[in-house]
């Protein structure tokens, strides 16, 4: 893990992506798609930019629904951080790679 200067920090492009799946769904036994349970995105998106007001920095964010073309192109931004929030799915590793 590199650990950015003041100077990076002040002249990322984008500081946090936070990427959020909404619906969730994932197929069933038969192949059908099947909605999950909602998550809070929103209250939790709300915290992150809670705790992040607390520094007292400028941060540029972006706030994106997990599409493979909208997480490219935000990757393609440079994000310093990260924050995912979906579902996992237990005993289940396939499905990211199946169903993506």
């Amino acid at each position: 893990m590199e650990i950015l200067s003041q100077t990076q920090m002040a002249n990322a492009k984008l500081h946090l992506a936070f990427f959020f799946s909404s619906p969730l769904v994932k197929l069933d036994g038969q192949d059908r798609v099947q909605e999950m349970v909602a998550i809070d995105h929103v209250k939790e998106f709300d915290g992150v930019l809670d705790c992040l007001s607390k520094t007292g920095a400028r941060i540029n964010y972006s706030k994106v629904q997990a599409t493979v073309d909208k997480i490219t192109d935000t990757l393609a931004d440079g994000p310093v951080a990260i924050h995912f929030s979906g579902h996992g799915l237990r005993g289940q590793k396939s499905n990211l790679a199946t169903q993506a």
